[in-house]
């Protein structure tokens, strides 16, 4: 049903070798820095951590939780705050998640201001308006994201424009000095999709190389997917193409290690009225340059796993049933071993990192509208450990 790692190969799985490009590339570099936290990619600026304490960044407000202490809760120490307004110590107005450096947490508001506070939730300070290297504004477009990484911010959005009278889908990424940010941005990315077409990407770093994988197409496009791989030298400031195809489905999550990019698409398929998942996971290996396609990985609907994860060495599925009062699960080894399966209270489980603590989940629970709750869920290693709801936030839309 699964992958196996380090190049083994799939048990009962159809393997298809797609040739591509050479781009004459040179081994990936030993990662020196994580400034990133790789472990939390996944949660796309959702969660981070520093030290013993977890934060979570839900709505607009920053959550954290003490391993050492078992303390939780909004990141704000005044006692006088009800935590409902922008001067509550938690407060942030950004869409692209937080990320620690040098001890303090950093943000962007509205893609173009980045800010920064201390640890406490305290000292709220505006760092830095960002500007493109044309010196025109970052403005928000769809799925802005951050990252930090080896002491430079990258930031990266697909924006909606016209050209020549015809709609497309801008995919950009730009690099500033965190030591300098007064030098001028570096453009590391930016390309045309169609607009008519639905459009993702996602950055991921490693070693001394950023990864780019952009897909397009589904809606607009017949249903049918392409994608492109592109690596990012940050020594030689060069970018190249790894590979080009089509997909299975849409990009869901990729994971990079020494050896190869993983990546994971999902593709809805109705069949009547009934509806299921089904994946495959695509593995570009660095040394054969050449692109490892699985078979299809069907989610059964029936047992309302509906949704997946992938992390490094690690294929869950999920549920998707909307409302649903337990979430089952299953999380299998790549080689297609089930490591662990069980259920949790709530609806919805998204995967959001896996440290050496265990696989970290957030729930978004809509089962008692109109009270929102969000959690912080860890599903330890050892199936004999229970499940943990490390932090829990409400909040009431009625």
């Amino acid at each position: 049903m699964l992958f196996k790692h380090k190049r083994i190969s799939l048990i009962a799985l159809t393997v298809v070798l797609l040739f591509c490009c050479s781009c004459g590339q040179e081994p990936v570099a030993a990662n020196t820095s994580d400034d990133a936290q790789t472990k939390y990619a996944t949660s796309n600026g959702v969660l981070c951590k520093e030290g013993d304490i977890y934060y979570l960044a839900v709505l607009d407000r920053v959550l954290y939780y003490d391993e050492t202490s078992g303390a939780s809760g909004i990141l704000c120490g005044r006692a006088d705050c009800n935590h409902e307004d922008v001067n509550c110590d938690a407060y942030i107005d950004s869409t692209t998640g937080i990320q620690i450096y040098n001890g303090e947490i950093y943000w962007i508001e509205n893609l173009s201001i980045l800010c920064k506070r201390d640890l406490d939730g305290r000292n709220h300070e505006q760092v830095k308006v960002l500007v493109r290297p044309d010196h025109q504004p970052l403005t928000v477009g769809v799925n802005p994201r951050f990252n930090i990484y080896q002491d430079h911010l990258y930031v990266s959005v697909v924006k909606e424009k016209v050209t020549e009278g015809k709609p497309k889908n801008e995919v950009s990424v730009y690099r500033y000095d965190m030591t300098d940010l007064d030098a001028e941005a570096y453009e590391v990315f930016r390309k045309d999709y169609p607009g008519d077409q639905e459009c993702n990407y996602c950055c991921r770093f490693y070693g001394d190389r950023v990864y780019i994988m952009v897909d397009y197409g589904g809606v607009g496009n017949e249903g049918q997917y392409e994608g492109e791989l592109y690596q990012y030298d940050l020594k030689k400031e060069k970018l190249d193409q790894l590979w080009t195809g089509s997909l299975y489905g849409h990009v869901f999550n990729a994971v990079v290690d020494e050896e190869a990019v993983y990546v994971l698409t999902n593709k809805g398929i109705y069949e009547g009225e009934d509806f299921r998942l089904s994946s495959q996971i695509y593995t570009y290996w660095f040394e054969e340059q050449n692109m490892q396609i699985s078979q299809a990985i069907d989610i059964p609907e029936e047992e309302g796993l509906r949704g997946t994860g992938l992390e490094k060495g690690y294929f869950m599925m999920l549920p998707g049933t909307l409302m649903a009062s337990v979430s089952p699960y299953r999380i299998y080894d790549w080689d297609g071993n089930l490591l662990r399966e069980g259920e949790v209270a709530g609806n919805f489980l998204y995967c959001i990192g896996c440290d050496e603590t265990g696989w970290l989940f957030r729930q978004d629970d809509a089962s008692n509208y109109p009270v929102q709750s969000y959690r912080l869920i860890r599903i330890p290693f050892d199936p004999a450990e229970e499940e943990e709801v490390l932090i829990r936030y409400s909040i009431s839309w009625g």
